[in-house]
């Protein structure tokens, strides 16, 4: 009987799991692997919450992804539009009102995608590496270095705040959600959205896994308008600022 060389092998196994993470494949079929993975994970992710301010945080988070940044360069949004990415633009194309901003931007993607549809739109992100790329995907927009604890905006400047797959991410949600409340005007609303749970992501320092928990944070600062079960691959809040 002839044998499977090892392309084939390859070839079948992710054609078998396309679309899936994995990492996640391996831990739910071999219990030695999901072990280490479950100890490399708690590990990280202490270590990431262990931080003592936002910057030494961020400095941790830049050397984690350093050797990723080749990869991400070459792999934005717009040529992995999965359906997170489809269901999460399509969410805030429809609910998003003028002016807004995007907390978190990445490369910018939903904000070029808002400015599309005539939604006037600006983005923040901590990282210089992906506020240049935003200003090099949009020479005339509108991108901005700064943290999502500290925006480089007036109070009152915007109708809507979108932070998306953020606050999952930052020591204290609590102080960008005062931030985001400083800026909006009154009657503006926030979109919160956040993954269904930590999954295989270390940089993940807390969990969201049903709507009673989000709630515990957003409901602090905002009047829930409505919940979303489903945006893309995560659950969010609609909050106005009263």
């Amino acid at each position: 009987m002839k044998l499977p060389n090892i392309f084939d092998r390859i070839i079948g196994f992710y054609k078998e799991f396309e679309g899936a993470n994995i990492a996640g494949v391996l831990a739910q079929k071999s219990r030695t692997f999901n072990r280490f993975l479950q100890w490399w994970l708690n590990r990280k992710r202490n270590y990431f919450r262990s931080s003592s301010s936002k910057e030494v945080l961020h400095n941790r988070l830049i050397k984690f992804y350093a050797p990723f940044m080749l990869f991400y360069m070459n792999a934005r949004p717009e040529k992995f539009l999965g359906s997170d990415i489809l269901g999460r633009r399509d969410f805030f194309i429809k609910h998003t009102q003028p002016p807004a901003v995007d907390i978190g931007m990445q490369d910018g993607y939903f904000v070029r995608e808002l400015k599309k549809n005539s939604i006037d739109a600006v983005g923040t992100d901590c990282v210089r590496l992906l506020v240049k790329m935003a200003k090099k995907s949009d020479p005339g927009g509108e991108y901005y270095h700064s943290f999502a604890e500290e925006l480089p905006f007036p109070e009152n400047t915007f109708q809507t705040a979108i932070c998306s797959h953020l606050l999952e991410h930052v020591l204290r949600p609590e102080d960008v959600l005062k931030e985001v409340r400083r800026i909006l005007k009154v009657g503006g609303k926030i979109i919160a959205v956040v993954p269904y749970s930590l999954e295989i992501e270390p940089t993940h320092l807390r969990e969201y896994n049903n709507k009673e928990s989000l709630l515990a944070e957003v409901g602090k600062f905002f009047k829930i308008e409505s919940y979303h079960e489903k945006i893309g691959e995560g659950h969010g809040y609609i909050g106005v600022k009263i």
